[in-house]
């Protein structure tokens, strides 16, 4: 998620989550929301994909939210891939266009790859509507990451964590 006020807990750390939804306040529903941390590869990050989770988190979340948060992951996903397709097409154009042939070739694809990558990933993490929560799995702990900055305040004071 981009921007956000990150509040980092060691995995085996049950979370103390503020009274009501932890995305809008309202109250909580009647069943805990079950989110999966995601892992931080580069290589994952830059493709959406699932990582290595680490068991799921129950997140005080209403229902509204739940919703919101699972259509924002899944069309934050669909635009991913919708534009890395494209881009796939025109770096291998651009090879034969160049004429780029041999074991310099796979080189350039990534390269060029990269390049094409970086004005897409800006745009996904600046312009489109961010998930109020995410979870992210660092190597010895879960990256709590939230859009709202007096929520993680008020869940680093209930964990005895800061706000990074």
């Amino acid at each position: 998620m981009g921007l956000s006020h990150d509040v980092n807990l060691p995995i085996d750390h049950t979370p103390i989550w503020p009274p009501g939804c932890v995305t809008c306040g309202g109250p909580e529903g009647d069943r805990p929301f079950l989110l999966k941390p995601i892992g931080a590869q580069w290589h994952r990050a830059l493709m959406g994909a699932p990582g290595k989770s680490a068991s799921v988190v129950h997140v005080a979340c209403c229902l509204k939210c739940r919703r919101q948060i699972r259509s924002a992951k899944i069309s934050r996903g669909v635009l991913k891939w919708a534009a890395v397709l494209p881009l796939i097409v025109v770096a291998i154009t651009l090879t034969n266009i160049l004429g780029i042939t041999g074991a310099l070739r796979p080189f350039v694809l990534i390269t060029i790859g990269f390049g094409l990558m970086i004005p897409v990933h800006l745009f996904l993490m600046f312009a489109c509507p961010a998930e109020n929560i995410d979870i992210v799995r660092r190597s010895k702990d879960l990256s709590y990451q939230f859009r709202d900055p007096l929520i993680a305040r008020e869940f680093a004071e209930l964990n005895d964590a800061v706000v990074a």
